[in-house]
């Protein structure tokens, strides 16, 4: 992955629904690429003195050429959700699925 930076929200501001509280706009530190579709997911790292620390994650781009800046999720933002989400040993939101579920979606069976 190329070296990138965190940069202004406005600079994300041209995708659509717009940059939240919850997320980071990154962009290429030296103009050597960005981003692209595929890359969800991917880590946005930083340096804490000898430490690399993950800041956050691909989320989506903001032009389709893949050259401008990108949204990440800000993981220091859900920080404490994280840290909960481990003690308790489950989210604290915990999304139902039925038992079986993804065998039928992948069967065609519903």
């Amino acid at each position: 992955m190329p070296a990138t930076r965190v940069t202004r929200p406005d600079g994300c501001a041209a995708v659509n629904p717009g940059i939240t509280a919850g997320e980071i706009c990154v962009a290429a530190a030296n103009n050597d690429g960005q981003v692209c579709s595929g890359d969800s997911g991917g880590p946005a790292l930083g340096r804490r003195g000898d430490q690399w620390v993950l800041l956050g994650n691909a989320s989506r781009v903001t032009n389709n050429d893949c050259t401008g800046p990108s949204v990440f999720t800000d993981t220091t933002y859900y920080s404490g959700w994280f840290g909960r989400a481990l003690a308790d040993g489950q989210p604290h939101h915990p999304r139902h699925v039925a038992t079986g579920a993804a065998d039928r979606l992948l069967s065609g069976v519903h």
